[in-house]
C-alpha cells in the first residue's frame, strides 16, 4: 500500500511542474483535478492508518 501512496505523490508533483502546468490552460479544471487528487490521497491515507 505504501508504494501506491508514493506513486500518487510522484504523479502529483510531476504533474504540478510549471512546464506541465502550461499545458493546462483551463484553471477551473486544474483546480478540480487538484481537489480530486487530494481527496484520493486522503482516502489512501485513511486506509493505511
Amino acid at each position: 500500500m505504501g508504494f501506491k501512496v508514493r506513486q500518487l505523490y510522484k504523479d502529483f508533483w510531476s504533474w504540478r511542474k510549471p512546464s506541465r502546468a502550461k499545458l493546462f490552460k483551463d484553471e477551473p479544471i486544474l483546480t478540480q483535478n487538484t481537489q480530486l487528487l487530494t481527496q484520493a490521497i486522503a482516502k489512501v491515507h485513511s486506509q493505511v492508518l
